[in-house]
């Protein structure tokens, strides 16, 4: 610090002591020893230590979607097969037969002289001839 104010009032610096340094002095910087590794530095290592983990986690968010979008596609296909005729069962419970079939629904007979109106989403499920026989 003085040398830098010296410097500043325009007057010479001193002249710099050499420093001695000693014949049997370490290096600052050492390598590691043999068999060990130096720690690993920066983000990366924190990322590729938590890589099984986002591997797994990914893996399971893409059973999960694709198990959904399968059942998606078996709904829509048993939606669009559904005919006059048919017997289903509303998600509600009731069982019925389809008198007539609409593009945002169905008329659906539940008893004579008795039919409802009911949207494409309210069908749970087509019954079977061997269901409808067991019941």
């Amino acid at each position: 610090m003085t040398e830098f104010f010296v410097l500043a009032q325009g007057a010479s610096a001193p002249a710099a002591a050499p420093v001695s340094t000693p014949v049997n002095a370490a290096p600052a910087t050492q390598a590691p020893a043999k068999g060990t590794q130096p720690p690993e530095q920066g983000a990366m290592g924190g990322l590729m230590g938590m890589l099984p983990m986002i591997l797994i986690i990914a893996a399971m968010f893409y059973l999960m979607w694709r198990g959904q979008a399968k059942e998606r596609k078996k709904r829509e296909a048993m939606l669009s097969a559904i005919k006059n005729g048919d017997r289903v069962v509303t998600i509600g419970g009731m069982y019925g037969t389809v008198a007539e079939v609409k593009n945002e629904g169905f008329i659906i007979k539940i008893a004579d002289n008795v039919k409802i109106e009911v949207t494409r989403n309210a069908i749970g499920s087509v019954v079977t001839s061997g269901e409808a026989a067991a019941k």
